[in-house]
Parts: structure tokens; C-alpha cells; sequence
């Protein structure tokens, strides 16, 4: 059996709720690896059983989570109340 030894900042693979998801490691801690599910922009820790190597043809996609914010909801803020 094929040990993977984790690197941060590295996509690999997780299967979480039965369907396989891209993600970047973001710590390893012994068998417990925290993730950022590249598509969807949260961070879950999952047993570094859970995790594969990424197919190449799938490195193709950019990751679909951005970080964003909004600009000027301050003063919308100010004045609804």
C-alpha cells in the first residue's frame, strides 16, 4: 500500500459525505490533515485515510471559492437604523 506523505499548500483528494472533493492541505497533524475544499471555500479535518492523490486532469479547473467582501455595507448599516 502507497503511504502519501502530505505537504501544505498541495491539492489532493478527499471523499467526504460518499463524494470525492478537490482540496488543499492547509496542516497535518499526525493522521488528522485540516483541508480547504477548494470549491466550496471551507476547512474540515478529515483522517489522512480519507485523502488521495489528485488526478492531473483535474489540476485543469481553478478552484471555484473566492474570498470576497462587500464595500460600503458600513454605511448602510448606519443609516437602516
Amino acid at each position: 500500500m502507497l503511504t502519501l506523505t502530505f505537504q501544505i499548500g498541495h491539492i489532493y483528494a478527499v471523499k467526504y459525505d460518499g463524494v470525492w472533493h478537490r482540496v488543499e492541505v492547509v496542516d497535518v497533524s499526525g493522521v488528522y490533515i485540516t483541508v480547504f475544499f477548494i470549491d466550496y471555500g471551507e476547512k474540515e479535518v478529515v483522517t489522512s485515510d480519507h485523502v488521495k492523490e489528485l488526478k492531473e486532469e483535474f489540476f485543469k479547473l481553478p478552484p471555484q471559492a473566492f474570498s470576497v467582501s462587500l464595500a460600503g455595507l458600513e454605511s448602510f448599516a448606519e443609516s437602516a437604523s
